[in-house]
Order: C-alpha cells, then structure tokens, then sequence
C-alpha cells in the first residue's frame, strides 16, 4: 500500500485485468507466447558451428635449407588447434577429420634473412602432395632479409592434409618467430 496517499494502490489479479482490458489504448493488443522447447535449431546450423575448425602455428627458431630444393616449413609451436588437427612435432601439417570437410582458408607466411646476390623463391601449398597454389617472388641482394606469403581457399574432405613449403634459388635460413613465420587455417562456415 502506498502511504501519504488517501487512496489504496494494492489490486487483485482481477482487478488489474480489468484495468487493463478497460484501457482503450491496451484493449485491442493481446499478449502471447511460445515455449523455447517448441523451437529448433536444424541439425547442419548446429555442426556448422561445432566444426568451425582453425589452426594457426609458427616456426619458433630459425630453420635452414639448401640451394634448389623443395623445404617443407616446420611450424612447430602451435598458437591455437581448435580440434588438434595440426601437427606441430611430426608431419608440420594439417589433417582434416571426419566431420570437418569444407572450404579452407589457406595462408602462409615466411620471411627469409639476408641474402648476399639476387635470386627467387617459390612458396606454395601443398594438398596431399601435390601442389595447389604457388607464389613466385624474385628478389635482389638485402642487408634486411624479405617476406613471402601465400593464401588460398581449398575444399579440404575427410583424410586430406595441407603443407607448405617454398624453393629458393640460393642456400638461407627461413627466420623463426611468431610475427615472422607462420601458418594459418580455418574452416569457412
């Protein structure tokens, strides 16, 4: 009850129904509901965001290769792996599971120290061995060392893996870090 006031606020139920339907500006609106349970999410929304996979790693040291020869980027610290599908200690590669097949986004980054002369490098992705997408760079003699990437998007099924590799003219060292080198992928909804 409201006090100060010489006329009494409290209402029954009723009382407030009558109120409210009497109201001419409430009386033609009508309220309804519907229970959450009669709701539902289709099955494939639900797996679309389960398998929502992404893997991003880096290479944390510097790795060598040699002159003319195709090397396999050995990202090996993971950053995320949201269904551990990248493998950071045997393979450097990402396998698709069951229920993860899908586009793809694919990309790559190497950055190569100094090198003395001019030469070119090739960085590429690599589907189940062979080559999907390649990147050719020439570049001439630097105190700085470069930066070559690469990005594609690629239906990955069931049983499929991706690699990433480059091939350089000259002999060098591929710089570790994780703003320098690294590997990214997620599957596209």
């Amino acid at each position: 009850m409201r006090t100060g006031l010489s006329r009494s606020y409290i209402y029954s139920s009723d009382q407030l129904a009558d109120l409210v339907v009497t109201n001419p500006k409430l009386a033609n609106l009508s309220i309804t509901y519907q229970k959450i349970a009669d709701y539902t999410i289709p099955s494939q929304k639900l797996a679309d965001q389960i398998t929502l996979s992404r893997a991003k790693a880096y290479l944390s040291t510097n790795q060598s290769y040699s002159a003319g020869t195709d090397t396999k980027v050995q990202f090996d610290t993971k950053v995320f792996d949201s269904y551990n599908q990248y493998d950071n200690i045997t393979n450097y590669r990402y396998a698709v599971y069951i229920g993860f097949d899908g586009y793809h986004v694919i990309h790559a980054q190497v950055q190569v120290a100094a090198h003395s002369s001019a030469g070119g490098i090739a960085i590429y992705i690599e589907k189940n061995g062979s080559i999907v997408a390649r990147k050719v760079v020439n570049y001439q003699s630097s105190a700085l060392g470069f930066t070559v990437d690469i990005t594609g998007v690629f239906y990955l099924a069931y049983g499929d893996y991706i690699e990433i590799f480059i091939n350089d003219t000259l002999a060098g060292t591929i710089t570790g870090g994780s703003d320098k080198t690294f590997f990214e992928v997620f599957r596209l909804p």
